[in-house]
C-alpha cells in the first residue's frame, strides 16, 4: 500500500468518528431540547391567553360603546330583560353594534302583533322554519355573535337547549357576558311586593327585568358603576335535548338576544330564569370555580343558596380575574380578591342609599 493511500484511509476514519454521535450525547441533546420546549410552552400559552383576554376586553369596550350609543339615541340603557316579551339587553344593543341586518329579520311583541317565538314546541330543522315569520327570533338565537363571546371561554358555536316549558332551540348560541342587575340579590327566584311579582325587577343596578335606567339615575357616576360583566356558561353541564330544565335555575346557562323562559306564558310575572342574561355582585366574582363539575343544582337543589349564587355570579376563565364594562363605556379588570363591599357597590347605581332587596 502506498503512503498516500494509507494517509487517505486514516483521514477517512477520523472524519467518520468526528461526524458520529454516541448514544449518551444524543440523549443529552434531546433532554436539552425537551427542557427548552418545557420552558417555552408556558410562555406561548400565556401569550395566547393574553391575546384572547385582550380580545375579550375589546368585546366589552364595543358593548360599552354600544350601550352609550343606545342611551344617546333613546335616553336610557336597554332593558335588561323584557319579561313577558322575551328579549334581552343584547337584543336592544344589536343596532348599535352594526347588526341592523339581524334586527331587520327579527320581531318582538305580543298580542295583535303576533307571537314571535324564541323557541319551538319540538325538534326542528332550521331549513324547515326558515320561511316561517313566527320563527324569525328563533333563527336569530342560533346566530353566534362574536362580540358576545369571549375567546378564552372556549364556547361551542351552538348547542341544543330546552326551556322550562319544554320548548326547544336546536342550535342556540351561548354567550360570555351578562348584565349587571344588582349588588344585593342572592336568589333570582325571590319576588317581593316592591318587585311587582316580576323576578329580578326594580333592582339597584342598571340592567334588570323591565328596566329603563338613564345616566341621571346612576348617582355613583358612570365610571364607577358596572353595567356588563363576564360570566362562565357551563356548556358541559347542559342537559340533553330530550331533557328540560326541571327546576328554574338548575343549569348555569347564559345566552343573548332572547329566551322562551323570559318570554314566559302569562305575561311578565310568568318570566323565569333571568340569570340567563343577568347577574349579581352580591355573589363573589368567580364563585363558579370548583363548582362547574359538581351537581350543585341537581336533584331538586335549584333553590339552594349555593345553586342560586352559582347562577348569578360573574366570572371568567382568565386566571384570578373577571373583566367588566362600566356605564361610561370603559372596560376594567376585577381580581378575585376584591373587597366584597367594593364589588357589591360596583353594580349599585346609588350605593349610598341602596337597600337590600332580599328578605
Amino acid at each position: 500500500m502506498s503512503r498516500c493511500a494509507s494517509v487517505r484511509k486514516r483521514g477517512q476514519r477520523r472524519l467518520h468518528v468526528a461526524a458520529g454521535f454516541t448514544l449518551v450525547e444524543l440523549l443529552v441533546v434531546i433532554a436539552i431540547i425537551g427542557v427548552l420546549v418545557a420552558l417555552l410552552l408556558p410562555a406561548v400559552q400565556a401569550a395566547r391567553e393574553a391575546a384572547r383576554r385582550s380580545t375579550c376586553q375589546n368585546n366589552l369596550k364595543q358593548i360599552g360603546l354600544g350601550l352609550q350609543m343606545h342611551h344617546d339615541a333613546k335616553g336610557y340603557f336597554p332593558t335588561g330583560a323584557a319579561s313577558g316579551e322575551g328579549s334581552m339587553w343584547s337584543y336592544g344593543l344589536l343596532p348599535f353594534l352594526e347588526q341592523s341586518g339581524a334586527v331587520s329579520m327579527s320581531k318582538v311583541g305580543e298580542g295583535a302583533a303576533g307571537n314571535f317565538n324564541w323557541a319551538n314546541s319540538g325538534p326542528y330543522d332550521s331549513t324547515t322554519i326558515a320561511n316561517d315569520p313566527a320563527s324569525r327570533n328563533l333563527l336569530l338565537c342560533e346566530m353566534p355573535f362574536q362580540v358576545f363571546r369571549c375567546p378564552s371561554a372556549g364556547l361551542p358555536e351552538n348547542q341544543a337547549d330546552v326551556s322550562t316549558q319544554n320548548w326547544m332551540v336546536m342550535k342556540r348560541s351561548p354567550a360570555s357576558y351578562i348584565g349587571s342587575a344588582t349588588g344585593f340579590l342572592l336568589d333570582q327566584n325571590v319576588t317581593t311586593p316592591s318587585m311587582n311579582s316580576v323576578y329580578m325587577s326594580e333592582l339597584d343596578g342598571v340592567l334588570f327585568a323591565l328596566s329603563k335606567i338613564s345616566i341621571k339615575h346612576v348617582l355613583d357616576g358612570t365610571s364607577n358603576t358596572m353595567i356588563v360583566g363576564e360570566a362562565v356558561h357551563d356548556a358541559d353541564g347542559q342537559a340533553a335535548i330530550t331533557r328540560r330544565e326541571m327546576d328554574v335555575g338548575s343549569r348555569k346557562d347564559h345566552w343573548v338576544i332572547g329566551s322562551d323562559d323570559i318570554d314566559g306564558t302569562g305575561g311578565a310575572t310568568a318570566a323565569r330564569d333571568l340569570s340567563e342574561c343577568l347577574g349579581s355582585t352580591a355573589v363573589p366574582p368567580n364563585f363558579q370555580r370548583g363548582l362547574l363539575n359538581t351537581e350543585v343544582c341537581a336533584g331538586g337543589n335549584a333553590s339552594s343558596a349555593d345553586c342560586q349564587k352559582f347562577q348569578l355570579t360573574f366570572g371568567s376563565t382568565h386566571p384570578g380575574m373577571t373583566q367588566i364594562a362600566h356605564c361610561d363605556g370603559s372596560a376594567a379588570v376585577v381580581t378575585d380578591d376584591v373587597d366584597p363591599i367594593v364589588w357589591r357597590d360596583l353594580a349599585t347605581r346609588d350605593s349610598q342609599t341602596a337597600l337590600p332587596t332580599t328578605p
